[in-house]
């Protein structure tokens, strides 16, 4: 995260363990949404990442997922420019 780190305005994980404890959206169990994002920041260094973890790997990535962390987005008083979902 040492690259992507100064864009990241805050982080929320939608994914939580057997004891209903919230995962930490900074440990990535697949490189997916990391890649993507250091994509991202090196096309515009100066963009603000607000990132998601919808779950530990493909298999959890559901329509459900997408539609909780949208519905909390649209929450925030930004202007989303674009999304990118990972897992």
């Amino acid at each position: 995260m040492a690259t992507i780190g100064k864009n990241v305005v805050i982080g929320r994980s939608f994914v939580y363990d057997n004891n209903d404890r919230e995962c930490n959206w900074l440990i990535a169990t697949d490189p997916h949404g990391t890649q993507m994002t250091s994509f991202i920041t090196q096309l515009n260094p100066f963009c603000e990442l607000y990132v998601a973890k919808v779950g530990n790997g493909r298999a959890d990535f559901t329509e459900d997922a997408v539609v909780q962390v949208s519905a909390s987005v649209s929450t925030l008083s930004v202007r989303a420019e674009s999304m990118v979902i990972g897992y």
